[in-house]
């Protein structure tokens, strides 16, 4: 996996390099101040672990 920021990494998906993004809007932005709510880049690990696990995908921890 190589990190090209801290939401965008290229990760090897069952043999096919893959680029992974996350964009959040202001409504998400907003909603990352309420207590108990995942920060954006727990956000992006948990895409990337699902992600990872349903396709193959080499994703662990940008």
């Amino acid at each position: 996996m190589s990190g090209l920021g801290t939401r965008h990494v290229v990760t090897d998906c069952s043999g096919t390099p893959t680029y992974f993004s996350l964009e959040l809007g202001r409504s998400c932005t907003s909603a990352l101040e309420t207590p108990g709510t995942p920060t954006s880049d727990e956000s992006f690990k948990s895409l990337l672990d699902v992600v990872g696990e349903r396709y193959g995908c080499s994703a662990g921890t940008p």
